[in-house]
């Protein structure tokens, strides 16, 4: 059994979960899926990069507008 499926089952087994093997590969293929995208997002250089919307909700923010 490779290493994922160990680590998958691992966690499966922590949570309490009893899945049929089918359902597990399932899982399995969505997981490596959305693993692929991260690593693709992780290798973006966003250093200098700030988002354009900065979230400032109304009455917690106190002091000057661009004290955050």
């Amino acid at each position: 059994m490779p290493n994922k499926e160990n680590q998958l089952d691992n966690l499966f087994d922590a949570m309490g979960a009893q899945l049929i093997a089918e359902r597990k590969e399932q899982i399995l293929n969505a997981f490596e899926d959305i693993s692929l995208e991260l690593a693709k997002l992780r290798q973006l250089d966003l250093h200098d990069v700030h988002p354009a919307v900065v979230y400032k909700p109304q009455g917690i923010v106190i002091g000057e507008k661009d004290d955050l």
